[in-house]
Formats: C-alpha cells, sequence, structure tokens
C-alpha cells in the first residue's frame, strides 16, 4: 500500500511540474503533446494524474524545458537506481528497470554507463556491465571510457573489467549459447582483446597502490581479507573487491535467461 502511495504521489508530482513548465512557456496542451507525440487527450489525462510519461517522454521534456531531473526534485532522484534502469535497457536484462525514479539525461549513452558504473564500484551494477557490452561493444569507446576513468583516478578499473568480462565470455561460450548471442560475444572479445593489447601494466605495476572498488570494503582488515582470496584479473590490476569472473559469467547468463 506505502509502495502505491508512493509512486502515485510521485506521478502527480511530476504531472504537476509539467503543468507549470507548459504553463510558463504558453504552450498549449495540443503543443506539448505534438511535441511529446501523444495525444492532446493522452496529456490532459497525465496532467489531472490519470496516467504517467514513460521515460523517453520524460528525457524529451528535460530537454524541451532545458529543465533536470532534480527540477523535479524528491524521492524520485536516485542515482544508484538510475543506473539500474539505463543498465537494464542497455542489455542487463536481468535487473528490475523501477519505474519509482526519474531518468536521467547524462547517463543517456553506454559510455557514460560504463564509466560512472564503474565509478560507483557497486558490484551487482558492475557484474551487469557484461551483457551491456555484448549488447553494445560497437557503440563502446573503450579508449574514451578509459580516458575519462584515468582523469577520474581509476585507470585499472576498465582494463580489469575487460578481463572478467572476456574470461566470462570463454566460460559462457563452452555452455552452448545462442548463436547470435555466441556472434557478439566472439565481437566483444574480440575488441576487448585488442583493447587490452593497448593498456597491459607496466613492469612496475606490482608496486601500484591497490584500487578499492567494491563501496562495502570499508575497514583496512577487510581489504586485507578479500586481497587474499582475489582472483587473477584483481591481482594482476590491484583491484581490491570480491568479484571473480564467474560473478560476470552468471551475470551473463542470467540476462540471457530473462530476454532470450
Amino acid at each position: 500500500m506505502e509502495v502505491a502511495r508512493n509512486k502515485s504521489s510521485s506521478r502527480e508530482r511530476i504531472a504537476a511540474t509539467v503543468h507549470v513548465l507548459r504553463r510558463g512557456r504558453a504552450w498549449t496542451q495540443a503543443e506539448l503533446a505534438g511535441k511529446l507525440g501523444i495525444s492532446q487527450g493522452r496529456l490532459s489525462q497525465i496532467e489531472n494524474g490519470d496516467g504517467s510519461f514513460s521515460a523517453e517522454q520524460l528525457l524529451l521534456i528535460f530537454r524541451l524545458f532545458n529543465v533536470t531531473p532534480a527540477h523535479f526534485a524528491d524521492g524520485s532522484f536516485d542515482r544508484g537506481l538510475q543506473l539500474q534502469n539505463a543498465l537494464a535497457r542497455l542489455g542487463a536484462h536481468h535487473l528490475h528497470e523501477s519505474d519509482h525514479v526519474l531518468p536521467s539525461t547524462d547517463i543517456d549513452d553506454v559510455g557514460k554507463t560504463v564509466g560512472e558504473t564503474l565509478s560507483t564500484g557497486e558490484p551487482r551494477l558492475t557484474t551487469a556491465l557484461a551483457p551491456v557490452f555484448i549488447s553494445n561493444i560497437d557503440h563502446l569507446s573503450l579508449s574514451k571510457v578509459h580516458l575519462d576513468l584515468c582523469r577520474a583516478g581509476f585507470e585499472r578499473r576498465l582494463p580489469w573489467l575487460c578481463q572478467n568480462i572476456a574470461q566470462a565470455i570463454d566460460s559462457e561460450s563452452k555452455t552452448d549459447p545462442p548463436r547470435a548471442w555466441l556472434k557478439d560475444a566472439r565481437r566483444t572479445a574480440l575488441v576487448i582483446e585488442l583493447f587490452l593489447g593497448a593498456v597491459t601494466p607496466s613492469a612496475d605495476s606490482t608496486n601500484a597502490a591497490w584500487d578499492v572498488l567494491d563501496v562495502s570494503i570499508r575497514s583496512p582488515k577487510t581489504a586485507d581479507v578479500v586481497k587474499e582470496a582475489a582472483s587473477e584479473p584483481s591481482r594482476k590490476w590491484h583491484i581490491i573487491t570480491s568479484l571473480k569472473p564467474e560473478d560476470f559469467a552468471h551475470a551473463l547468463r542470467a540476462a540471457r535467461v530473462a530476454h532470450p
């Protein structure tokens, strides 16, 4: 009952805000409806609290009125859920796409989504990047994502991710997956191989400081325990995380089952 009430409140708040924005531009309902690709009657229903905008329509509203999700500020502005929704739309079909959060205008492409997900260090979302890679590898510039992460001080996170995904693809390719999936997976593996060949760690990388990826690791003692059990990719790239290639393989399988 509480969830339904919160959802209704969020919907009504968004509708009321759009009504104010529309009136501020002196646009009729018919004019805004035309820009959104819906009927005037449907817009009238939404503004009266009977219905809601789709994620695509909300993104268009942000652009039309030059506002951000913060303009609708409330509990509906949740960055973690925004990332989860973006990942789900980009191919991580095993993730639930929540309709209790406003879409974001600054993670509306795959590169930005990958970069921010790696920056947050949330394990469940990080593994969801594996199916996202396979669905979007030809629209993803690994070199650009890597450069942006380097500027943020996370220069080893993307190579680490790529090695985990490559090993997960190798593992899943042996389970007799659908031919279409296998074709995309092999293409992804090739792109990853070429990228990793250009960013091989230097000889003195063994002396590099360890990068704590998992947000759940909060003490030196926990970090030491996780380091002792680290996978080969994590040791190579000095990433402190409990995630292993098999976790990425599980995400690949779960996304494929959810969207065969």
